[in-house]
């Protein structure tokens, strides 16, 4: 009789395993989702269907996201998340710094470009030929090429939102599968677990 009892235990376990697997997932998944963003932050969603869902984090709980956005509440299974971006404002100051380097590079070599092929030309106040009219083209250049790419960097920084990537979900190819094998002579079960 104990032959039965078995079967069925094993055939119930079976049954139950890809339940508990998938809590387990879901579990891990949302421990990281808390540890990556908290409630008030902006963010950007991507689905695993492609769809991308931006708002305000109102809640996280084990199974689920919850999103703001304007009047509007959205719930999304933690099971349908595949990315998270966290909306933020750069500081004005990076771009500005990184644009007037930029303009810096691109306005002394238009300065030694403009320098070189007037060089030898007569009738002008300067000789770029020599290494003062030089140095006094690349500078000037130069210097505009500063200013310019500080103010391109600072109002860049300030039109656009930036975003960081905090959470990407787990590549997880795992799979249960069972199937029951059954015929003259034979009864079983065949159990695979892949990841």
């Amino acid at each position: 009789m104990a032959g039965p009892t078995i079967r069925i235990s094993i055939v119930v376990a079976a049954l139950l395993l890809p339940t508990t697997v998938r809590a387990q997932v879901t579990a891990a998944r949302t421990a990281s989702i808390d540890e990556a963003v908290s409630s008030g932050k902006r963010v950007q969603v991507e689905t695993t269907r492609g769809e991308t869902r931006k708002g305000t984090v109102f809640t996280i709980s084990p199974t689920s996201l919850e999103l703001v956005s304007g009047r509007r509440k959205e719930i999304i299974s933690v099971r349908d998340i595949s990315l998270i971006k966290l909306e933020y404002r750069d500081r004005i100051s990076d771009g500005a710094k990184k644009g007037a380097l930029t303009g810096l590079a691109i306005g002394a070599a238009f300065g030694a470009v403009v320098a070189l092929a007037s060089c030898g030309d007569r009738g002008g106040f300067l000789d770029f030929c020599n290494a003062g009219g030089f140095a006094l083209a690349t500078g000037a250049m130069g210097g505009y090429g500063v200013g310019i790419g500080a103010a391109a960097g600072a109002i860049g920084d300030a039109a656009r939102l930036s975003t960081r990537i905090v959470w990407r979900a787990p590549a997880t190819n795992s799979r249960v599968a069972l199937r029951l094998l059954g015929g003259p002579g034979r009864t079983g079960a065949r159990v695979v677990l892949s990841w």
